[in-house]
Order: C-alpha cells, then sequence, then structure tokens
C-alpha cells in the first residue's frame, strides 16, 4: 500500500475524507498496481485491516509498528507437573514400532482414536485422579513436538506373530517370547537374502516375495 499525495487538495470544512492509496503486488521486483476490490480478494482480507495498517502507519510517522501479539507477557504458563502428566499419559498408550521399514524410528496408535480421544481419555484419568489437567492445545503441542507418533496404519504393518505378541499381557508374553525371537531371527535373515538377491546381476533371475 503507498500514499498517494495529490498536487492539488480542496477539504471542505469538517471533512473527514482518508488519504487516498494505492493498492499494489510485487512481482518478480515490480510494482503492479491493482484495483483495492481486487487486493482485497486475493488477500482474503476486508476493510478491517487495511484501515488498521493506515492508523498504525498514521500514528508512527509512516513506519509500521512491530508485530506485538503474544509479546504483552500476559500468556497464561502451563505448570511443569502439568506437562509431565501429558507426556506419562502418552508413553502410556499402546503403541507398535513398523514391522517392515527397519530404519523408520515412527511408532504408530492401533484402535482408531484421534488426538482428541486421547485428549479426552486424559482429561478422563485425571478427573478420576482428582489432578489438574492442561487444555487440549497444550496436549496437542506436546504430542506433536517431542513424540514421533502416527495415528495411520502403515501400509507395512505388523504381522501375526507380532501383533499378538505386542498385544498380549505381560504374563502372556512369557509364553510366547521364545517363538518371538525366533520369528524376528528369521526375519532379519529374510530381509539379508532379499538384500543379497538384489545384488545379483542375472541374466534371467526372477524374485518373488510372499
Amino acid at each position: 500500500m503507498t500514499l498517494i499525495k495529490a498536487k492539488y487538495q480542496y477539504h471542505r470544512n469538517e471533512s473527514k475524507r482518508r488519504d487516498n492509496n494505492s493498492f499494489n503486488f510485487i512481482i518478480n521486483g515490480n510494482h503492479i498496481r491493482v484495483c483495492k476490490l481486487f487486493f482485497k480478494s486475493t488477500l482474503d482480507i476486508s476493510d478491517k485491516p487495511i484501515r488498521t495498517v493506515i492508523d498504525k502507519r498514521n500514528e508512527v510517522g509512516g513506519m509500521i509498528s512491530v508485530d506485538l501479539r503474544g509479546k504483552h507477557g500476559k500468556n497464561p504458563k502451563v505448570d511443569a507437573g502439568i506437562k509431565e502428566g501429558i507426556r506419562k499419559h502418552i508413553n502410556s498408550i499402546p503403541r507398535i514400532e513398523s514391522h517392515y521399514t527397519s530404519r523408520s524410528s515412527r511408532e504408530y496408535i492401533e484402535g482408531g482414536k484421534t488426538l482428541r480421544d486421547l485428549h479426552r481419555d486424559y482429561v478422563r484419568d485425571c478427573k478420576d485422579k482428582n489432578l489438574p489437567y492442561a487444555k487440549y492445545i497444550i496436549y496437542y503441542q506436546i504430542f506433536n513436538h517431542e513424540f514421533n507418533i502416527s495415528f495411520f496404519t502403515p501400509k507395512k504393518g505388523q504381522c501375526g506373530v507380532c501383533a499378538t505378541y505386542v498385544n498380549s499381557s505381560e504374563e502372556n508374553k512369557e509364553d510366547l517370547k521364545d517363538d518371538y525371537e525366533i520369528h524376528l531371527s528369521e526375519k532379519e535373515l529374510c530381509r539379508d537374502e532379499k538384500k543379497s538377491d538384489k545384488k545379483k546381476e542375472w541374466p534371467k533371475l526372477c524374485c518373488s516375495l510372499f
């Protein structure tokens, strides 16, 4: 937005007419002037932010002051104990690692729950224990910024042996542990054989995986 200064102006007494402004977009370093309606429609804004910019520009002598949103020092701070409670709740959620993606560190939550559902479970658990709890936005920020967890089932998920072992109780895991470790060993052997076959350059080699 650029202030237009006319060479000659005629004002009536007590006139409240505002200064004129041109509206421009910078394309490849060139200022392309457009009408106000096109300007607002492109940026999807109303007249209010335009008036705000003009008023602030007039207040400080042609310079727009810095954005002070969120810098007033009155933002409430979340207690460290509440944050730690959120982390404990997230860590308590059963999840599994991607089964066939050997280098992936992402974990997956089963059961078809959303982040809203997890927050409701967290709030319910805190109320049952008579503990303070945080709002959804705090739960959301900790979940997305501190954890590498996805709600989507990976394309290559777990097989029946792994799923049975992971979802079983601690007592049943002891009974399944030997078979599970043998299964993991065979999985690594199969992966190594697959890599070896892919490196071979036989003229008529066909590999099939089941």
